[in-house]
């Protein structure tokens, strides 16, 4: 938008070179500015402020109303939900309280509106590796995958390792191991850790289920009971839902270190 002041900087400069026989149109292309709009700032006489950002808007029909709005910031308040993101969140309300409030994307506009969104970490250089090979799993116990931390010890500089076996397809820790022989309050916390993870923890990798819940074939009941409530959610308020409702279309197949493929495979993906 241009000031009242530069609106009317360009007018009598633009007034001038006509009054010194230039034509409007090449006048105003010099400044940037077509014809239209400088007719347009002149059609009143006076030149003054652009008057768009005063003008009336309606509420748009798919616009949450401002309970919807407390509403999603006290569920994200609340001490179970407050170190989650949106999607944890209303994955949870879905199977927990067969709610639903909004979708993941609205928590986000509303959490980023009032300033509750925080970037975490730092991006790493990217480092070049060998690709490696390409498994699949269609069932638990099929193809396992583990990793390595290191856990802090009880004095500075000292660490212990902590190596995790994970199952690929139901994303579920079937194994593990600390590196060290005493410490018993790091083994107490990995075993907290592995509840916590298999039972509480919504995957983003297997549609927002624990793993779990997906080693024991339970996700397919959970995620139909998800479509029904985004169904009805979508009936009761059709103005805002642009396509479908989300995909809680069960994965069938899970693969590790996946080759690129020219197309995607329905109710497939990669890990």
């Amino acid at each position: 938008m241009v000031s009242a002041t530069d609106r009317r900087n360009a007018v009598e400069l633009i007034n001038e070179a006509c009054a010194n026989g230039a034509r409007l149109a090449p006048a105003c292309e010099l400044l940037g500015l077509s014809a239209r709009t400088v007719q347009r700032w002149t059609r009143e006489g006076e030149v003054g402020e652009d008057r768009r950002p005063l003008a009336e808007r309606p509420t748009p029909a798919n616009a949450l109303t401002p309970e919807e709005e407390q509403t999603i910031l006290a569920v994200c308040h609340r001490p179970d939900f407050a170190s989650l993101p949106p999607e944890q969140i209303v994955a949870r309300l879905l199977d927990e309280e067969h709610r639903y409030i909004a979708s993941v994307s609205s928590f986000y506009r509303v959490l980023r509106r009032h300033g509750e969104l925080a970037h975490r970490g730092r991006a790493k250089e990217p480092v070049c590796r060998p690709r490696p090979t390409t498994f699949h799993a269609t069932a638990p116990n099929e193809v396992w995958s583990w990793d390595c931390t290191w856990l802090p010890g009880p004095v500075k500089g000292l660490f212990f390792y902590l190596v995790m076996i994970l199952d690929v397809y139901s994303r579920k820790i079937v194994g593990w191991v600390n590196g060290f022989d005493s410490l018993q309050a790091a083994q107490r916390w990995v075993q907290d850790f592995v509840l916590w993870y298999n039972t509480e923890h919504r995957h983003r990798a297997i549609r927002f289920v624990t793993p779990a819940e997906r080693h024991r074939g339970e996700d397919r009941a959970i995620l139909a009971q998800r479509h029904a409530l985004n169904q009805a959610a979508r009936e009761a308020h059709p103005e805002r839902w642009s396509g479908k409702t989300r995909n809680w279309e069960p994965i069938a197949v899970v693969s590790l270190n996946p080759e690129r493929e020219p197309e995607s495979t329905p109710g497939k993906i990669t890990g």
